[in-house]
């Protein structure tokens, strides 16, 4: 009952293997990791054949400094300064962006000093925007601070 194991018959393991839990692996053979597109959720292509373009990661603990142009999709999580352009942006909470930045949408969680230049803007309750914007609408969340001047067209 308590405290005896169960008897579990071993299997033996032979030169060049390796035993995992009741498994035993061939390591003798090169072991390949798994390939990016095994990773990466396939997008079908587009109504006009184009394959979209991934999302592209700045990940936290990252400065970039210059200019960045991307055909897709930005995900900023560490440091930039500079220029920024791409059709969608998004800046996690602890990104921080000290320039221009050019797009279509953005969602904001990070810091932005500098100027924004978008068509549609989302602002949440972690962002801190210091600067100047210009956008076609805005949405805030509550918290979200916001020093600066705001065009809407």
């Amino acid at each position: 009952m308590f405290g005896k194991k169960k008897q579990t018959p071993e299997m033996p393991v032979q030169p060049g293997q390796v035993k995992v839990g009741s498994q035993s692996a061939d390591m003798t053979k090169p072991q390949t990791p798994p390939s990016d597109s095994a990773l990466v959720a396939k997008v079908p292509p587009k109504a006009n054949g184009e394959v979209p373009v991934k999302a592209s990661v700045v990940s936290e603990g990252t400065l970039v400094k210059g200019f960045i142009e991307a055909k897709g999709p930005l995900h900023f999580l560490g440091h930039i300064e500079g220029e920024v352009k791409a059709p969608q942006v998004s800046l996690g909470a602890s990104a921080q962006l000290k320039g221009i930045i050019r797009c279509e949408q953005l969602s904001l969680h990070g810091r932005i000093d500098g100027e924004i230049h978008c068509r549609e803007l989302v602002v949440g309750r972690t962002a801190h925007i210091q600067g100047s914007v210009h956008c076609e609408s805005i949405s805030l969340e509550t918290g979200a601070t916001l020093n600066g001047d705001i065009q809407v067209k």
